[in-house]
């Protein structure tokens, strides 16, 4: 997974996904959470009530990819 993320962050994302999905998966999400953590967090305001059940959809979509992933992995 650190693999991916070092790939992703040197903007080779196909690379990125190719080594492991759920890590390109995680690196986009964080890429996208940060800066509206860093807004919530300087602005004081409290996020939209609709985004907190989006967050857990989308994590719990990445933790699935990264287990099918890992179990294909393990499986070949």
């Amino acid at each position: 997974m650190t693999t991916s993320w070092a790939h992703f962050t040197d903007g080779r994302w196909l690379t990125s996904f190719a080594t492991n999905a759920g890590g390109f998966m995680f690196a986009l999400i964080a890429l996208v959470a940060i800066p509206l953590l860093a807004y919530w967090a300087t602005s004081g305001r409290r996020p939209a009530p609709h985004m907190m059940p989006l967050l857990a959809i989308v994590l719990v979509i990445a933790l699935t990819v990264t287990l099918v992933d890992w179990t294909f992995r393990l499986l070949a």
